[in-house]
């Protein structure tokens, strides 16, 4: 799996030049890639996601949203290895007592992805001529109930699965957008949700919990 050309990419942005989460979140997507344990797949893939985040988190928002179009160009080129070892991470997430040992905080409703400003994100989406569908909506309305509940909950075996539940929904709403232009409006509605001081709170407390429970 070469992830090198991603890595260059992602370096490339001026932003990410000295991050060195550019190196956590590719070195965690290649040794995912050439595991065969799925309790060790499902934790690179935690890794990667805190890492992703983390590094989304270092850049400006223009440079944000060029990272992840690079991101997403390269789950493109590998769509059927990653199917493959996210769907093995995803098979055991919270299963046999080996979920990640989170510490897990309790939002109030006023804090979550939702109620905290509909419009900016569901109307933001659902302005996406080909996520006007029923499939579509029903995705997002899921997505977000899904947000409010991970962030609420006290369960370790929830909040795994919940957390794959929802990389699984916004890979297919971004699947279902017809072109660059709806991908990118999609990945800025996303951002621009998460940037908002109580999202950007309560998703990284949450991926801080996973990260800190995988050793």
């Amino acid at each position: 799996m070469n992830m090198e050309p991603c890595r260059r990419a992602l370096r490339d942005l001026g932003s990410l030049q000295t991050s060195a989460w550019v190196d956590v979140f590719i070195d965690n997507v290649i040794i995912q890639s050439q595991m065969t344990d799925p309790y060790e797949i499902k934790k690179h893939v935690i890794r990667l996601m805190h890492a992703k985040y983390k590094m989304l988190d270092s850049c400006t928002i223009m440079d944000r949203v060029k990272a992840l179009e690079i991101i997403e160009d390269a789950k493109k080129e590998h769509r059927r290895h990653l199917n493959y070892t996210y769907g093995c991470a995803r098979m055991v997430a919270g299963d046999g007592g080996k979920a990640v040992k989170l510490e897990p905080t309790e939002y109030n409703e006023t804090e979550m992805l939702v109620e905290s400003d509909p419009v900016s994100f569901k109307e933001s989406v659902r302005a996406i001529p080909s996520l006007q569908n029923p499939t579509a909506i029903q995705a997002l309305d899921q997505l977000c109930d899904l947000y409010s509940i991970a962030a609420k909950s006290k369960s370790n075996e929830e909040r795994e699965n919940l957390l794959f539940h929802m990389m699984e929904l916004k890979t297919l709403l971004h699947d279902m957008c017809a072109n660059q232009t709806e991908k990118t409006n999609f990945i800025l509605a996303i951002e621009v949700s998460r940037e908002k001081p109580q999202n950007k709170r309560i998703t990284g407390k949450f991926l801080e919990d996973l990260q800190y429970g995988l050793d």
